[in-house]
């Protein structure tokens, strides 16, 4: 596979994603605070990188299908600590 400004552009855009739930994730972990979250919109968020991870694969569109995965698992980490620590 030969790699084209396009896809480049791509995996830049997946990186900057991906770094810019980390600080967020971080601090919710460390302060266990809870309270701002809100449960439904993780799950939407969830369903949607499914759906788009899913649709990008479709199209072998990876650098969207791995920003895709990057949202899903910081998401899921954040829903997992909302589970665990709201009171």
């Amino acid at each position: 596979m030969i790699m084209n400004h396009t896809m480049i552009i791509g995996y830049i855009g997946c990186g900057f994603l991906f770094v810019s739930f980390i600080p967020q994730t971080i601090k919710v972990i460390r302060s266990k605070e809870v309270s701002a979250l809100s449960p439904i919109f993780l799950v939407c968020i969830l369903i949607a990188s499914v759906c788009l991870g899913i649709y990008a694969y479709d199209l072998s569109a990876y650098p969207v299908m791995l920003a895709n995965c990057s949202v899903f698992v910081n998401n899921l980490i954040l829903l997992c600590t909302y589970l665990c620590y709201n009171k």
